[in-house]
């Protein structure tokens, strides 16, 4: 099922909410509207992270990188998209990687004159992102045969 042409205006309104105040807390009702705006758009060939992607769909799939922090079964389901998303197009490996520096700079981060702090709730995004990494790149040396 497509997300309609509402859902969408109200997904791309939520997302500039939130990178205009990205200090501002985010509600399990916000997640839950970008998750199935990007999730519905997520059949046959599909691209969160690269130029065939929409620029709403690319601020979805960036600021969804956060449910690396997060354990459920949706976030398991999102997980298996994104790894479908990323084996299929080596661009969107290259906007993920792009993606992952903009989503904590644009939604994690909060700034304080010239000091800059990772909230504490989300210092765990990034150690889960960097887990993540390695965990891609023995899953990739496996497929190769090099394990």
């Amino acid at each position: 099922m497509s997300p309609t042409s509402e859902q969408h205006d109200r997904v791309k309104h939520l997302l500039t909410s939130l990178r205009d105040s990205p200090t501002r807390e985010v509600s399990d009702g916000v997640l839950a509207d970008v998750y199935l705006y990007l999730m519905n758009l997520s059949t046959g060939d599909f691209h969160w992270y690269c130029n065939k992607s929409e620029s709403t769909v690319i601020e979805a799939a960036n600021f969804l990188i956060r449910l690396m922090a997060y354990r459920s079964e949706e976030v398991n389901r999102w997980k298996a998209k994104l790894q479908e998303c990323l084996r299929r197009c080596a661009s969107c490996v290259q906007g993920f990687e792009r993606g992952k520096v903009t989503s904590k700079n644009t939604y994690v981060v909060l700034s304080l004159g010239n000091l800059t702090f990772l909230r504490p709730n989300h210092c765990q995004i990034s150690g889960r992102l960097f887990r993540a990494d390695f965990e891609g790149i023995f899953y990739r040396l496996g497929e190769m045969g090099a394990l």
